[in-house]
């Protein structure tokens, strides 16, 4: 695959990725509930019953900003290659 192909590929993935986060529910995500049972809630929402373990929970309920902030860094460093780019 040629590095343009790659760049389309990952634009239109990190698009995919954007769009599924826009359609996620909205607000912080909360933890809560008991062992081997925790609750992700978005207010008055349960997002998902985690039957694992609490950092597991933990981790699906920070994902939307984890995931927001990642495409962000990703965004911020691909135009810092094209700045690099442009003046090469």
């Amino acid at each position: 695959m040629s590095n343009e192909a790659k760049k389309v590929d990952g634009k239109r993935r990190t698009d995919e990725i954007a769009d599924r986060l826009k359609e996620a529910s909205p607000g912080k995500w909360k933890v809560g509930g008991v062992p081997h049972r925790y609750k992700v809630t978005s207010g008055d929402l349960d997002v998902c019953t985690c039957w694992a373990g609490e950092s597991d929970a933990e981790f699906i309920a920070n994902a939307p900003m984890d995931i927001e902030w990642l495409l962000q860094e990703i965004e911020d460093l691909q135009e810092e290659i094209q700045e690099m780019r442009e003046e090469a």
